[in-house]
Parts: C-alpha cells; structure tokens; sequence
C-alpha cells in the first residue's frame, strides 16, 4: 500500500466536520461530555458551540455559569484531542452582542436610508437623524436617515424574529465591531485563553446585515457620513433618488462605498482579532455571492440552506445560489488559503418537508460541495434538545436525534477524505470567469456545468495585478489562458480587459460557449453529452485526480477516454482498487448521487482488480413478512401506521431453481425509502443509503431456498410533519445472478 493514502484510507482528524452544536435548553454538564464523547464515536473531531434559541434564561448568554458549560465543552474536546470553533452571537445575524451594543448605545443602532412621499413620511415609525428633501414630477419626496428598526434572532424563547428580539447594531460604524469584540471575544478569551491556537481554532461569524432582520420595508444601508462620501464620488443630493434603483452608475458606486465601509470597519477588525489571537475568522458573508468580503477570512466560507439547490438535472446549477460553494472555494483558491467551508443541510428537505431530509440527500449535497472545491463541511446542525419549539428551529436536526445517528459515522469518514483530496490541491482549468465582488454569473456558466469545462470565479480586482506571460496569468497556484467575460461590467474594467488582450491573453464572450470547449485544456472526452455529470481535474501532491459526480436523478453510463491505467478511490469506504480499461477508454457507470474518483497508476502500486460483475436478472420466488407490521408484500408501511418512524424487520425468503444453487445472486429491493442495514452470516452489518439497493445472498440450501433478514428505517417526517412520506422496500424486487 502506497503511504500516500493513507490519509484516505485511514482518514485524520483534521479534516473532520465541524458541526453546529445547537445550546438550545438548559444545559447539563454531563450530557455536553457523553455527547462529545457519543461525537468522537462517529467520526465527529470538531463542534461550533452555537447558543440558539431555546437557550435556558437560567444560564444567559455570556454569563459567569454560561461559560462554565462552556468550559466544561472546551476542556473535554481537549482531552478527547477535538476541536472547537465559537460562534460569536446570540444568535444572527452577527455583530449585536445579543442585542447588547444597542441597549448601552442607542446611537450605534441599524441605520438605513428610505425614499416616501411627504404624504406618507408618518409611516416611518421612528425619529429621521436626518431628512433630504428631492422632488418628482408627481409629489414632493423625501429621503429619511434614520434607524433601519433592524433586528437579530435572539437565544432566548420570546426573542424570535415576530416577537421580543434584540436589536441590531450599525456595522459601518467603526466603533461597532471595538464593542462587540469588547462584549463577545474578549470575554471568551479572557476565560479560555489557553486554548486558544490549539483546542479552539477559529471564531465563527454569521452572515452580517447591515439593516438587521425586519428592517423598514424599502430601506438601504446608510451611514452619517455617507452623504459625505457620495459627495467625493461626485453624487450631489440630486442624484440620491438613482441609488435605490438597479444597475444606474450612481448605484455601483454607492455599492462600493458601502462594501468598503463594512470591509474596513467590521471584518477586517474581526479578521485581525482572530489573526493576533492564533485562530481563524470563519463563518460567511450575507450574500451567497459576496465573494469580495471573503478576502478577510482566513478560511473563507459560504452557507447552502433552505434547498436553494437540490437534485435533479440542472437543479445543482440554477440560481445565484447556486454559486455559494464555488464562492467560497474560487476565493481560497486566489488568496492561498489551504480551507475553504460551507454550512449545509439547514431547512434541505424536499417539498418544505424538512424532516424527509434523507443520507442520501446528505449524500447530494456533500458532492455538489465536494466537486466544487469546498473542503470543510460545517452540518447545520446537531441539536442539544428538541423540547418544545426547538425542534422546529431550522431542522431537521442531521445528528444525534435523527433516525440514522447509529450510521453516522459513515458520513463522517466520507467527509474527511473527500476534504483531505481537495485540501491543497491545485484546480486544474485554464478558463478563469470573470465576477464582481458580489456578482457571480450563474445562468451563463449552466453550459460550462453542463459540458463538464471546470472553471473558477476570479473578482474583477484581480485585473490590475495580472502580468501576462506567454499569454498566461496567475494568480495564486490557478493559471489561466481564456478569461470568460459577461455583459454588465464598468467602462473601467472593460479597459483593463482590453489591455490584457493587447498582452496575449485570450479574451472570450462568455456565451460563445463552442468556442470556449475548443479552448478548455482540461475537459474530459466523452463518448456521448451527459448534461447532468459534474466534472472536476485536480493535481494533490503532484498527482492528478479525476473526479465524476452525477447530480441528476437518472443513471448514466458512458465512455471516458481515459489513461491506461488507473487507479480508482472509493470515498465511502476508504477502499482503493485497480479499475481497468480497454483501449483506452473506460466505462463509468454512476447513479443518481454516486462521486467516483480516478487516477493514474504508478508502476509500484499494487492494489485488488476491481471486479465488474454483470447482472441479468432470473427467475425466482421472493416471501416476505415484516414487523412490527404485518406485511406480506413489498408496500409502503404508511398505509398501516402514517405516523410510523423508525425501523421494519423484512424476513425474506428467496427460491432459486435448484441448477443455479451454486451461482451467486444478488437481491435487488427497487426503490426503498430510506436506509436499508443488512446482517450478513458471518456478522457483517452492509449500510446502503442510495441506489442501487441491492444485497448480495448466501448460498442456497439444498432446497434452492435463501433466507435473509433486511432492516429499513424511514425519515423522521412520518413522525414530525404531516403529509407522511412512503416508507420501506418499494420494489421491484428482483432476483439478480451475478455472471
């Protein structure tokens, strides 16, 4: 075995999850260490403490016994060798202290700017800082300064967003983040200073909002010196009216001041705290396309919630959502940043149903992160309790209460190895997007996705930094030779992009997509179009990795022109095989939510053949009888018990005829919802969780007969929402001989 994969085959801690924790009750030190000890178990090297609501008003947010449970969490992640990272709010969005800032300083409350008519100025429920009157053709208007009425989520039950919640602080302020620091991470390092740099590694901040949440309808972000400032850029009190409309030069402008004013006044402030303390700022910006911000984080981060994207043809590729985890990933890419994270699985469930959240959609979402360069997976969340309303805060909850904790540990593994292979690891394509610091393109590159062309996200600053050499750039360890560029960008830029035409480097409408396949240098050959394969080419350690990943909901089989001889890495179960080829090409079968990993074989490598059986299906007679219900067929066990979750023994026997009883066969269940966990003769416990559901069978008796017990579990909706969803072995189930 070659050592080199050893952190594959024998995944480390250090590419664990890092899920959040959710302290949502009153909290108990035993239970915070026999769930660290029950985390270690599965695979689980890392936690963010994050106090969310349901917290007990007995405990308080950063109080004296607050940081008692704190400790005690801290201290046992030590000495079971974890990690911590800390979540810096109560609850989010970040940057209020719990509402803290804006009790002791009103002032330092949310500020926005709005445009009404005089008419209505009474609908404006708070005292304007200041009114800048403008005219229409139609009525007089006015532009009113003043607090936005932002709020966050607070910790606490009452603090929701409808009813008592804290407000939010003004982030372009630039004495906000020197008091949240004072009220939050000050006080965090005063208690735990010793870990810091070793058990605890970073600060996690949560998706900032300059207004706050349940702002005053129309609002935008303001500041007392932002007249000032528009003034500078030549925008007089005339003109104020165009930036509250779309895509105007008075609009990009004001856009500007206002990222540079939250760049400078609030992460860069944070960023350098983490920085001077030994840990990480992490977390992510509000926007899923705020690449920009993402320069002060030194593992820069993004978020995937509320099923923006999910499975199915395209459904991995639409929307401006879409691009989160590219965001994330281009940026860590260009700054040299060996991480890159992603907070999933939040409110993911099919058809608002979030409970029917399955493994198998765990599955989907880790490789469309994984495909795309994310490298830390951070799951939303592990729940502390779900008394009450706190099982109904942003579920479902993917750890310790879900029905399938006693198979996490799979999960878990998966995740470290597929984070160490794209953990320091060069992108190989030679096509670099151009975007704007909070606009990715996304409806243009669905061809790019679709044509397997990878290719990175690189921010329009980039462009005054770029010699071209042999009709090259560089930036970071990427290089690039075709710069794909959208409509929508400044006279200015357009300039710099034409200076590095004049240079040698390759300059291409980003809808000329035929002409672009001509240029992509890294695109796989394919013997047919596969519209819904994911493609990613990347070189660890000077190794090229080939990478396959089917988000559609459809199997695909098709050729690769591929080299000789290669080696393929199984992610689920650390296995690593000799695949073969035959002239050349290589035939790759994925299912729906199947990842494949290839790369070439070395000399001195020996590993298994990896044995392709062909299956034909037979005819054979298949009993069943389940409990704790009564059924003699293959069914959904709904129709007896909607409200049904947990797990169905199958008792099944198959008869094969007596000339096949020393073939070896295999069972094929069809659909099956969700978790299928068979035993085998010799004590074997096989966890299948994605199609193909299909269990290899002992050998037959001298009667032709099999017997087997097969255990399916079902989501935890059935239990938790209405509408309950199918459960169990839905068929066809057939009889397969392996040849």
């Amino acid at each position: 075995m070659n050592p080199y994969f050893k952190p594959f085959t024998e995944p480390s801690s250090e590419y664990t999850q890092f899920p959040f924790w959710f302290w949502n009750d009153a909290l108990n030190f035993e239970q915070i260490e026999e769930s660290m000890e029950d985390f270690k178990a599965k695979g689980v090297d890392g936690v963010i403490i994050h106090p969310r609501i349901g917290l007990s008003e007995e405990i308080g947010y950063l109080t004296e016994t607050y940081f008692e449970y704190v400790s005690c969490a801290v201290e046992k992640a030590a000495q079971l060798e974890m990690k911590v990272v800390l979540y810096d709010e109560g609850m989010y969005p970040s940057g209020s202290a719990h509402g803290e800032i804006v009790r002791n300083h009103p002032e330092l409350a949310s500020k926005g700017c709005v445009t009404l008519k005089k008419s209505t100025m009474n609908q404006y429920p708070y005292e304007p800082i200041r009114i800048i009157e403008t005219y229409s053709e139609e009525e007089e208007t006015v532009l009113l300064y003043g607090p936005s009425g932002g709020t966050i989520r607070g910790v606490h039950v009452g603090e929701d967003d409808s009813q008592h919640p804290p407000a939010s602080a003004d982030l372009l302020h630039p004495e906000t983040a020197l008091l949240f620091i004072a009220y939050t991470h000050e006080k965090y390092y005063e208690k735990l200073s010793p870990y810091f740099g070793n058990t605890i590694i970073g600060f996690f901040t949560d998706e900032p909002d300059i207004l706050g949440r349940n702002a005053f309808p129309g609002m935008i972000p303001w500041t007392a010196e932002m007249v000032e400032k528009l003034a500078e850029a030549g925008i007089g009190p005339e003109a104020l009216p165009q930036l509250f409309q779309p895509d105007t030069p008075e609009k990009q402008i004001y856009d500007d001041i206002i990222a540079q004013l939250l760049s400078q006044n609030y992460y860069a402030v944070l960023s350098k705290w983490c920085e001077d303390h030994d840990i990480s700022l992490m977390g992510h910006p509000h926007g899923s396309m705020d690449i920009g911000y993402l320069e002060h984080f030194q593992i820069p981060g993004q978020d995937m919630v509320w099923r923006w994207v999910g499975p199915g043809e395209r459904g991995g590729i639409t929307g401006k959502d879409s691009t989160a985890a590219k965001c994330s990933a281009d940026a860590a890419r260009h700054l040299g940043r060996r991480r890159n994270s992603n907070e999933i699985f939040g409110c993911c469930g099919p058809d608002g149903k979030q409970w029917a959240f399955t493994l198998s959609d765990m599955k989907w979402y880790l490789d469309w992160l994984f495909i795309r360069g994310v490298n830390l997976i951070i799951p939303h969340a592990f729940f502390y309790s779900l008394r009450g309303i706190r099982g109904e805060d942003r579920p479902p909850d993917v750890g310790p209460h879900n029905i399938w904790w006693p198979h996490y540990r799979i999960m878990a593994q998966y995740s470290k190895r597929m984070s160490w292979l794209m953990t320091d690891a060069i992108n190989q394509t030679n096509i670099a997007v151009l975007c704007k610091k909070d606009d990715l393109p996304w409806e243009e590159v669905i061809p790019f996705w679709e044509e397997q062309m990878e290719f990175n996200y690189v921010e329009e600053k980039y462009l005054d930094q770029l010699p071209v050499k042999n009709g090259w750039i560089e930036i970071g360890a990427q290089r690039y030779n075709v710069l794909a560029v959208a409509e929508g960008f400044s006279s200015l830029t357009k300039q710099k992009i034409m200076a590095l035409e004049k240079k040698g480097l390759t300059i291409l409408p980003i809808s000329e997509v035929a002409e672009m396949k001509r240029n992509a240098l890294y695109r796989p050959t394919l013997s047919i179009r596969v519209p819904q394969i994911r493609y990613s080419q990347i070189v660890k350690d000077g190794r090229t990795f080939y990478l396959f990943s089917n988000e559609g909901e459809a199997l695909c089989e098709f050729e690769w022109l591929a080299p000789d001889c290669l080696l393929e890495l199984q992610p689920m179960t650390g296995e690593i095989y000799t695949s073969p080829t035959q002239d050349g090409n290589k035939q790759v079968k994925l299912y729906p939510r199947e990842l494949k990993i290839f790369t070439e074989k070395r000399n001195d490598e020996e590993y298994p053949l990896l044995e392709v059986s062909k299956l034909k299906e037979i005819q054979g007679d298949i009993q069943v009888k389940t409990e704790p219900f009564s059924l003699s067929d293959f069914s959904d066990w709904t129709n007896i018990d909607p409200a049904y979750s947990g797990e169905v023994c199958y008792h099944i026997t198959v008869t094969v005829p007596p000339e096949n009883e020393n073939r070896h066969f295999v069972l094929d269940l069809g659909a099956v919802n969700d978790i299928v966990r068979s035993i085998s003769a010799d004590g074997t416990e096989t966890i299948i969780f994605t199609a193909p559901y299909q269990i290899p069978l002992e050998t037959a008796d001298e009667n032709g007969e099999i017997e087997i017990e097969v255990y399916v579990q079902n989501s935890l909706t059935n239990q938790y929402e209405a509408n309950p969803r199918s459960s169990g072995i839905l068929g066809p189930v057939n009889v397969l001989e392996k040849s």
